[in-house]
């Protein structure tokens, strides 16, 4: 069965190659893998994608007040995640949404419960490949 596999990065760091293994094997199954990131991937996992969508922008850090740490990337990632056009096509039509870092993560869940609840959510790229 193909499925529509879309990764969701929104980690300071740029998707690397650590996950393309996991994307070629997705791939060699016959399911499509787009990427949606702050940051460029890596040139071996771009090659490797079937897409890939920039949203949001790179640098910058948390922000730390005493105890606090916030990070501003995260609200405005998950919202360009959920209302930006590009963006929410990707996720309406995916089949499995994969948080591949924890900034992605409450992105992720609330793209599934609230733009596709058909959709499975999943923590991590290993969690999205087949046994």
């Amino acid at each position: 069965m193909t499925r529509r596999v879309v990764l969701v990065s929104l980690g300071a760091a740029a998707p690397g190659d650590a996950l393309l293994a996991g994307v070629e094997r997705l791939r060699a199954d016959g399911d499509t893998v787009h990427l949606i990131s702050r940051t460029p991937p890596g040139p071996a996992l771009a090659a490797a994608l079937d897409g890939q969508l920039r949203i949001g922008r790179a640098g910058g850090g948390p922000i730390v007040a005493g105890k606090l740490t916030l990070d501003l990337h995260r609200l405005p990632g998950a919202l360009a995640l959920l209302v930006r056009p590009g963006a929410r096509r990707l996720v309406r039509d995916a089949d499995t949404l994969v948080a591949v870092d924890a900034a992605a993560l409450p992105a992720v869940w609330f793209a599934a419960r609230l733009t596709n609840r058909r959709a499975t959510a999943v923590n991590g790229l290993p969690a999205a490949t087949p046994s």
